[in-house]
């Protein structure tokens, strides 16, 4: 249904998220998971969603959404479970789109897939994790502060208060061809 509608630039926004069940205590494969609102832990499930978006529309494509427990006799891990919502969308959509990922997806078997598929992907470093530039292993958080961030885009978030504002500085390479020079 949305596969006419993902482009070369959209957005596919990869999501792990819990569901939190305070209540139950005989549901199927009930696990522990990390309460994100109440940052406690909490019996429940963990989900897995794939949002598709532009960003020039408010327009939110679902694409994936799985709810899945650590308890169940199937299940292989949360990096089995990222991989399958990855394949299964590029099902859909071929190698269209831009993956989004937290820092959750700071993996490098993940890297490996992506660049192994010819897939593009955006995906928050942790902090430690390091890189090589012009040869030498380097922080990427100590990459990031000597590069030039020439743009400024402004994002507007509603919360309890009312709306925040957010400046978001940002710069680009056009001049590389390959992710890792």
């Amino acid at each position: 249904m949305c596969r006419g509608k993902i482009g070369d630039k959209t957005l596919l926004i990869v999501d792990t998220s819990d569901i939190s069940k305070l209540y139950a205590k005989k549901m199927e494969y009930l696990g522990r998971v990390r309460d994100g609102s109440k940052k406690e832990l909490a019996d429940g499930y963990w989900t897995m969603h794939v949002i598709g978006g532009e960003t020039v529309s408010s327009e939110k494509m679902p694409l994936y959404s799985r709810l899945y427990s650590a308890k169940a006799p199937d299940f292989e891990g949360e990096n089995a479970e990222r991989l399958k919502a990855v394949r299964r969308v590029c099902i859909g959509v071929g190698n269209k789109g831009i993956w989004v990922m937290d820092r959750g997806g700071d993996r490098g078997w993940l890297y490996d897939y992506f660049l192994d598929q010819r897939l593009q992907f955006i995906i928050r470093l942790k902090g430690d994790r390091h890189l090589v530039y012009r040869g030498k292993k380097i922080l990427a958080v100590d990459l990031a502060r000597c590069c030039s961030l020439p743009y400024v885009e402004s994002l507007i978030r509603e919360e309890s208060q009312g709306e925040k504002r957010y400046d978001v500085a940002y710069g680009f390479c056009p001049w590389m061809s390959h992710p890792w020079m």
